[in-house]
Parts: C-alpha cells; sequence; structure tokens
C-alpha cells in the first residue's frame, strides 16, 4: 500500500472506532475519493481547486479530532506534491500547473490548518515532527544537485514556520532540527545564504532562533557557540559571516528582534558590497 493509502486507512480505522461523530467517517471517505485526483499527470484548473478546498476546509474538521492520522496524511500528500507533481510540472515546462501545484501545497500548510494547533499542543508538535518534519527538511533543504522549481515565497514561508512553531517549547522537534541528517546548521545556513527574499529570510532566521540552546549552563553555551558558527559562520556562504557570528554571540532570546533586526542589516550591507 503507498503511504497515502496508509494513511487513509489509519484514519478509516479511528473514524470507524468513533460512535460519537459518525459523520466524519463521510468526511474520510470523501477525502479518499477525491485524493484520486493527485493521480492525473495533468489535473484541470477545477480539480486543483477541489483538491484545494478539500485541504482546506475537511482536513481542518480531521485535525480537531484525529491530528495525527490526518498529520500522517498531509504529509503523504505534500510529498507527493513537492517531490513528484511540482517538480514534474517544472521539468516539463508547464506554466500554469506548478503555480497550483504550489498553491496546493500552501493549503496544506496554511496557518489556518496547522498553526493554532502547533503553538498550544504539545502532542500535537510530536505529530508535525514525525511526520512533517522529514518531507519539509527534504524538500527544503536539498544537500544534493536537482532541478528545482521556483517555489512562491508564501509557500516557502509557510514550511518554515510550521518547522519554527513545532519547535518552539519542544525539545524533541529541536532535537531533530538540528540533526544533520534531517537539517541541521549547515543547511540552515545555505538556505539563508541562498534567500533571495525578506520574508523567507526572516523565517529561517526564526527558525534558527529555535535552535539556539540557552546560554543557562556551559555545555548550553558550549552547544549555542558551535551551532552559530556552523550556520552562518562559514565564508564560503557569507562574506560577512564573522559579524553575523558575533552578532548571535552577543544575543538573548530576549531581545531577538533587535537581533534579527542586526543580521537582515549586515546580510543586506554585505550583498551591496
Amino acid at each position: 500500500m503507498s503511504p497515502i493509502g496508509d494513511a487513509i486507512a489509519a484514519l478509516k480505522k479511528a473514524a470507524d472506532g468513533n460512535s460519537v461523530k459518525r459523520n466524519l467517517k463521510d468526511v474520510v471517505d470523501n477525502v479518499s475519493s477525491c485524493l484520486v485526483l493527485l493521480n492525473s499527470s495533468r489535473p484541470s484548473l477545477s480539480a486543483m481547486e477541489k483538491l484545494q478546498s478539500v485541504f482546506r476546509v475537511l482536513f481542518q474538521e480531521l485535525y480537531d479530532v484525529y491530528f495525527s492520522p490526518t498529520l500522517q496524511l498531509s504529509s503523504a500528500v505534500l510529498s507527493t506534491i513537492l517531490e513528484e507533481k511540482l517538480c514534474d510540472a517544472y521539468i516539463h515546462g508547464e506554466s500554469v500547473l506548478p503555480v497550483e501545484w504550489d498553491k496546493t501545497a500552501c493549503t496544506l500548510l496554511s496557518g489556518d490548518l496547522l498553526e493554532d494547533h502547533a503553538r498550544n499542543d504539545h502532542h500535537f508538535k510530536a505529530a508535525v515532527g514525525k511526520f512533517l518534519y522529514p518531507v519539509l527538511c527534504r524538500f527544503f533543504f536539498q544537500t544534493h544537485s536537482k532541478v528545482a522549481p521556483q517555489l512562491s515565497v508564501q509557500l516557502c514561508t509557510f514550511a518554515y514556520t510550521v518547522l519554527s512553531d513545532a519547535a518552539y517549547g519542544h525539545s524533541g522537534n529541536q532535537a531533530i532540527l538540528r540533526d544533520k541528517a534531517i537539517m541541521g546548521p549547515v543547511r540552515l545556513g545555505a538556505a539563508i545564504s541562498n534567500s533571495e527574499d525578506f520574508l523567507i529570510t526572516e523565517s529561517l532566521l526564526a527558525l534558527l532562533a529555535r535552535l539556539l540552546a540557552t546560554e543557562n549552563s556551559i555545555s548550553g553555551r558550549s552547544e549555542r557557540t558551535k551551532f552559530v558558527q556552523e550556520a552562518l559562520g562559514s565564508s564560503k556562504f557569507f562574506k560577512c559571516s564573522r559579524e553575523l557570528v558575533a552578532i548571535l554571540q552577543e544575543a538573548s532570546t530576549s531581545d531577538w528582534d533587535v537581533a534579527a533586526t542586526r543580521l537582515i542589516d549586515a546580510l543586506s550591507e554585505s550583498d551591496i558590497k
């Protein structure tokens, strides 16, 4: 069975066992039937709009009750869209389809669906780390050379915000993102270096802030220094690497807005020179 099929099966099992909200079984069946549209190599605009509506409306109902299997399904669908549909449409020179697949991925990652849960529910954050982190880090922090589609600013910022929000106050997710096999400081630094948009840079720096260890202990200070050095200390990525590292060594989480502004100013001045 495919990852999408596995996730649908998990949702159906959960819905079958819910005697209170019987209508949710119909919601799951509706979602399942609509996901057949993902099998089309050239879906129509109306089909794309239907998918976006399903993710925007029906997924919200499922998140509220079955967040873990719904996140499992979101991960499988997102992987299909980003790593197959979006890339294939771009490689084949399509003009409309890449934009529509981008919009569809945005709908899956929209704040309306994920933000409130990710900010307030520790168990939801853990499920985001388990299901969404791997596909997001694999796609948005690629280490291998590959033809990559032009992504919208909105999609990139949504992805980085999901990573950041689910890492806030969750040491397990922070550890996942610090892991070089998943993302790590070098990949994060490379993404910051390659960013050409203010909002994307801002989102990446917010993610960086989430992953900085506290300075309440000697080990914490050591981990923080090492992470900062690996993320921003490479002259290969940054002309102003020494200045960036110095800014973060002086900064504290309580005045992050000030530090972020200084970092962005330093990066901007470096690009001009």
